[in-house]
């Protein structure tokens, strides 16, 4: 019989750090593990201050010969302006489109777009790498739509073999400067066991907002990191990282969790 105390998460109080829009996802599949997750949503996405850049590489998208995508936002909110331009998804007939992650990739078929290239490695880097491998970059014209913060990987390695690449703005990643007035007193008296990072905004984002408390406040207090990206700033800012998937996905970290309770126990 499956009751709460025979799932593998049951007891487990985990700190849910996502924007509120995405939280509901990794939320929902902790309660079918038997967690209980507490969200504390440290970032905020928001539309660009100004959606000119994207405007006009839409009124001249036919010209570009890839669209690369790293991000679920990136697809939500490229697709909200390409269609309030009353463009048609035909429009991309002939722009091949990357991507990374099987999220991303997932949310693309939703518009009814298959990805012509997705590394196996969850990463930018991978993504170049599979790229520069398989096609000619050489004069290749790419749309990069993607966060204010968005990391160079993608523009500095495709530059480098030549390729012409036009990164816009298509969402603002805005810190929540506060958390909720109940979690630092859960985290110091150890009621929230722990503490998930699914990107390095909301690393850089929970530990901004811990304020004068500090890093002391998460000692003893597990910490999973959806990837090595999110992991190597997790560690810049102090902290000591636990768990780690090998695919970096939030179903890749739902496993690793489980895998780690189980050892720990």
């Amino acid at each position: 019989m499956d009751t709460p105390s025979n799932k593998p998460l049951f007891g487990l109080r985990v700190l849910v750090t996502r924007s509120r829009e995405q939280a509901s996802d990794l939320s929902t599949r902790l309660i079918r593990l038997g967690a209980e997750p507490i969200e504390a949503p440290v970032i905020r996405i928001e539309d660009p201050e100004d959606w000119t850049s994207l405007d006009q590489a839409l009124a001249q998208i036919t010209t570009y010969d890839w669209l690369i995508f790293t991000s679920t936002n990136s697809i939500d909110q490229f697709f909200k302006r390409f269609f309030e331009k009353d463009l048609k998804v035909g429009a991309l007939a002939s722009t091949h489109i990357a991507v990374v992650g099987r999220a991303t990739a997932t949310r693309l078929q939703e518009h009814g777009l298959i990805a012509d290239h997705q590394p196996d490695q969850f990463n930018a880097e991978a993504l170049v790498e599979k790229l520069v491998q398989n096609e000619v970059m050489k004069k290749t014209r790419i749309l990069f739509p993607g966060a204010n913060i968005a990391r160079k990987t993608i523009v500095d390695g495709l530059t480098a073999y030549g390729a012409e690449v036009l990164p816009v703005t298509v969402y603002r990643t805005v810190t929540v400067e506060t958390l909720p007035d109940e979690i630092i007193p859960m985290l110091e008296q150890k009621m929230i066991h722990l503490v998930t990072f699914a990107s390095s905004s909301t690393v850089r984002a929970f530990t901004q907002a811990l304020g004068e408390h500090g890093l002391t406040s998460l000692e003893g207090v597990t910490i999973a990191c959806v990837g090595p990206v999110t992991r190597s700033t997790a560690r810049d800012v102090g902290l000591s990282v636990d768990i780690m998937p090998e695919e970096a996905s939030i179903t890749g970290l739902i496993d690793a969790i489980v895998q780690y309770r189980h050892h720990s126990q």
